[in-house]
């Protein structure tokens, strides 16, 4: 036997002894026993709470109030149920009023009342936990008061792309919470993505796939990202499993409106698999494209129609167009060729990187007969020995033509995360504002007018960009394009046109006259007349009693086609086109108000997709002229080199006819 003290939870519960007896005569005796150790309760040893704050409010007792933490107990008798109390500092005074700290059924510390941090900044309490053999501890907690939490206002994912067969567990992109607070954040998948399954999004925000191989396609989660207050925000993602051969069009976006040369760095494509929204059929009012050979153009006419990598082509479209490339490596692993022949050859960057030219040369032997230079367009015809990612131009062999051409193989990387799109937006390459003409074609039971103007446009029909497809400038190296038939830009019904809709679109400067033509039998079936406004001068034409209406464009020279028998009352938009005015260029407005008096007036500006870039606001005298200047920044320049704005006062009409733009 020993005195050393036995823990039931710990030792043996039972021994086994043998006893003997000896009465010094010989006689012996000796017997077996057991030895039961029998439990006894033990006190628990601490009390855990799983939050130690309460956040900025006012909270109601009977079931809407604020939520500190969940109780729970560590006790050597781990079959123990415990009951908690608090036993101090349960009633609060919290400056306007009484708080109480209690809990509830659930074994939750609870607070109802207001609590501020103007008022307080910590409350200490003491809570016991009784086990169901009266066996307690009290312990203290110190509750702090934490400043209101803002939710997070965004949730982005680094990548949504990943090559097929990259296995279980690969890493396809990283989430980022965007918050107002200081917070950190917590990820996890939500319920209601269809393909969750096929993911997983650790703590950290770490997406993965959960399979060795993921079928290609697109496959839909919900996320949610929660803050340190246990506010959240949870967003549906798509992400794009792709081929390794990268054949399609991740996503697209933007908008476009003239012709650019342009490449393909994706293997097996055509038209439709890389740009988006394109009809099957091309009718020359939605995309045009040209390939050009042996000094020919050959225009593409079906989305089925292949696209090579290594050759470029002429692309105008008036779809909004804007490619994303794949994260991660695109190994191409091979040799593209290229046929050259004598005279002007259209190529173009076949890999998802830029490519430097004399590289190219330089891995055909320095063919003598190649130009060592490629012709670009990007607002003018320039020269350059390197081409960026889907951009193409134009080399010259002066003699005769290799036999054969390559591009030497690569290895093409775009990185593997990025918080906002990796993509490339085909940049205007064809701005010259003297070399466009403008055909407007409207229909009406079968009837056909034109209008026609020389000069940069930008047509808006029905808040959407419409776009003319005439003949691109005339380079002096070379002459690409002499399309023979100008093509329509817009067909209409005019029957469907609401009263007091308006078309607006700019003409630049220029030495040509331009010349509006209208066909009186499609004017009389109008519903409404038909106007045509010349601004900024305010002029205005009843196009139902006159056949045409020349003018010579002025600078900033803007045309509107109004149904109605005025302008609109509530807004006038006039374009203001960004040639020339560069970047920086203060714009003077002056104009006239008939009114006595003060009248507020305010001048909005707008980009041509109707979003607002700047504002004016004046009190204008009445009586006299007002002159306003606002200038024009850079990052307000549009790719369309088109700015609209409205003007909006008391007396709108009379001020209209005396607007005046320098």
């Amino acid at each position: 036997l020993t005195d050393a003290i036995r823990d039931f939870e710990i030792d043996n519960t039972s021994y086994s002894v043998r006893i003997q007896v000896d009465d010094n005569r010989g006689g012996v005796f000796s017997e077996a026993i057991t030895l039961t150790l029998t439990d006894v309760n033990d006190n628990p040893s601490n009390v855990n709470l799983s939050g130690t704050s309460i956040v900025e409010g006012t909270y109601s007792a009977g079931g809407s109030e604020f939520v500190i933490g969940t109780l729970t107990t560590d006790d050597q008798d781990t079959g123990d149920t415990h009951t908690y109390a608090v036993t101090s500092g349960g009633t609060v005074n919290t400056g306007s009023t009484i708080g109480v700290i209690s809990i509830n059924g659930s074994n939750q510390l609870i607070a109802s009342g207001n609590y501020s941090m103007s008022d307080l900044t910590e409350i200490n309490i003491t809570i016991s936990s009784t086990d169901q053999e009266g066996g307690s501890i009290n312990q203290g907690f110190t509750i702090s008061i934490d400043p209101a939490g803002l939710a997070p206002t965004s949730l982005l994912l680094s990548n949504n792309t990943i090559n097929e067969n990259h296995g279980a567990d690969a890493v396809i992109g990283q989430f980022f919470a965007e918050d107002s607070d200081s917070d950190t954040h917590t990820y996890a998948l939500a319920p209601g993505g269809t393909d969750n399954a096929e993911f997983s999004v650790s703590s950290a925000g770490v997406l993965r796939q959960n399979n060795d191989n993921l079928a290609e396609g697109t496959y839909s989660i919900r996320v949610s990202a929660t803050d340190d207050t246990d506010l959240s925000i949870t967003r549906t993602f798509s992400i794009s499993v792709i081929s390794n051969a990268v054949t399609g069009v991740v996503s697209v976006g933007g908008s476009q409106s003239n012709y650019r040369i342009i490449s393909v760095p994706f293997t097996n494509s055509n038209v439709g698999n890389t740009f988006s929204g394109l009809t099957n059929e091309n009718n020359s009012t939605e995309w045009r494209m040209f390939g050009y050979s042996n000094g020919n153009l050959a225009e593409i006419k079906t989305v089925n129609s292949g696209l090579s990598q290594g050759n470029g082509y002429w692309f105008i479209t008036t779809i909004a167009q804007n490619i994303e490339l794949p994260a991660g490596n695109i190994n191409t692993n091979r040799t593209i060729s290229k046929s050259l022949s004598t005279g002007w050859n259209l190529i173009g960057n076949p890999y998802l990187k830029p490519i430097n030219w004399g590289n190219i040369l330089n891995f055909n032997g320095d063919p003598s007969s190649v130009g060592t230079e490629v012709h670009i367009w990007d607002g003018g015809w320039k020269v350059t020995s390197n081409l960026g990612v889907m951009q193409g131009g134009f080399v010259e062999v002066t003699g005769s033509a290799p036999s054969s051409f390559e591009f030497y193989p690569s290895t093409a990387s775009v990185g593997t995360a990025r918080i906002a799109s990796s993509s490339r937006t085909f940049k205007s390459y064809f701005d010259d504002p003297n070399a466009w003409q403008l055909f407007l074609n409207l229909e009406s039971n079968g009837k056909t007018s034109n209008i026609s103007g020389v000069g940069q446009n930008e047509i808006a029909l029905d808040e959407k960009d419409m776009l003319d497809k005439g003949a691109p400038p005339t380079p002096a190296i070379f002459d690409p394009l002499q399309l023979t038939e100008k093509t329509t830009g817009l067909t209409k019904s005019i029957k469907e046109a609401k009263p007091s809709a308006y078309w607006d679109f700019a003409l630049t400067g220029s030495l040509e006259s331009t010349t509006i033509t209208w066909d009186q039998d499609v004017a009389s079936q109008l519903d409404e007349p038909l106007i045509i406004a010349l601004l900024p001068q305010g002029d205005l034409y009843d196009m139902s009693s006159m056949g045409s209406l020349t003018f010579k464009p002025e600078k900033n020279q803007s045309v509107m086609v109004v149904y109605g028998n005025e302008l609109p009352k509530e807004l006038l938009y006039n374009a203001i086109t960004a040639y020339p005015n560069p970047a920086d260029q203060e714009v003077n407005f002056r104009f006239y108000v008939d009114t006595e008096g003060s009248v507020p007036a305010a001048i909005e500006f707008y980009d041509i997709s109707g979003q607002q870039i700047g504002s004016i606001n004046e009190m204008v005298t009445g009586g006299q002229w007002t002159d306003i200047n606002y200038k024009v920044a850079t990052q307000d320049l549009l790719k369309s080199g088109v700015y609209l704005f409205r003007v909006k006062y008391a007396d709108f009409e009379s001020a209209v006819k005396r607007l005046i733009i320098k």
